[in-house]
């Protein structure tokens, strides 16, 4: 089966905004708006849009805003989505105040992203259980939350020319998040895998990259991380880099820049960092001094 849409919109459903589902199914969007779909009741529907199953999507100059829990899900074996100059925002927390991602990637699926723009979520993107994202010349900026999250074995992000700044801590208590979490731009967790080139992150809280829970694959080429602040309620930390044990990491020809209290900070006997070509300058001392 086969949809094309274009200069439609997908509005005010009280649940998923689109569907998209089993291996062939096919939707092509064009200019098309799919935003305010909310809950019903207590249940997890009030995507913009769910890719499933193998299916695939292809949306254009779109716009996904304002919906509940997820703007767009892409999961399963097979799935793919291909998202060009979309802009992805403002999706809002479930009634239980949990999860509010920009984009969902998960369960083997894959999801390629160029010239987008993410902002408003708690999480902009997430991928898990072997999702594989790639965004290319995209913006991660003002989520409350993170601005990427990779987690677990298989899992992968490749950013390319992008930017990921100006994110700041959740501000609103719900489900496992309390306020004053994150403000990250990205965090690695669980054995997740990420890859940057040519990118910029930004004046953004607490640590511009954090490697947490059992650690990551992390390569960096080409890829400044400047200007991260103290974390704004407590004050802590402020690093450009944290790696905890278990995180494998190589940096070539980065910048390490006006970050607060450390550039990088690797803990634990089986953490490896490798830096080539690599500066740290100008470290900012913090509250502590």
């Amino acid at each position: 089966a086969s949809l094309f849409m274009d200069d439609c919109e997908l509005a005010g459903t009280e649940g998923w905004g689109l569907v998209v589902y089993d291996e062939g199914t096919q939707v092509t969007l064009n200019d098309t708006v799919i935003r305010d779909n909310v809950t019903i009741g207590m249940s997890a529907a009030g995507y913009g849009a769910s890719i499933e199953n193998g299916s695939s999507l292809l949306a254009e100059r779109c716009t996904i805003e304002s919906n509940t829990l997820v703007g767009l899900l892409c999961s399963g074996e097979g799935t793919e989505v291909a998202l060009v100059d979309t802009i992805v925002r403002d999706t809002q927390i479930d009634p239980t105040g949990g999860y509010a991602y920009g984009l969902g990637v998960c369960e083997g699926a894959t999801l390629t992203a160029s010239d987008c723009q993410l902002s408003g979520h708690r999480l902009a993107v997430s991928t898990w259980g072997g999702g594989k994202a790639t965004l290319e010349h995209c913006l991660m900026a003002e989520n409350k939350g993170l601005g990427v999250y990779c987690t677990e074995s298989g899992s992968e992000v490749e950013l390319l020319d992008s930017v990921i700044r100006d994110n700041e801590p959740i501000d609103v208590d719900g489900g496992q998040f309390q306020v004053g979490d994150y403000g990250h731009g990205i965090v690695v967790a669980l054995d997740g895998s990420l890859s940057t080139s040519s990118c910029t992150i930004s004046n953004n809280a607490a640590q511009g990259l954090a490697v947490s829970d059992g650690g990551g694959t992390i390569n960096l080429y080409d890829t400044t991380i400047q200007d991260t602040r103290a974390h704004p309620i407590h004050g802590g930390w402020g690093y450009a880099i944290q790696a905890v044990d278990g995180t494998t990491l190589r940096a070539d020809g980065c910048t390490l820049s006006a970050n607060t209290q450390g550039g990088l900070a690797a803990v634990g006997p089986s953490t490896s960092v490798t830096l080539e070509d690599t500066t740290i300058l100008d470290t900012r001392a913090g509250a502590e001094g």
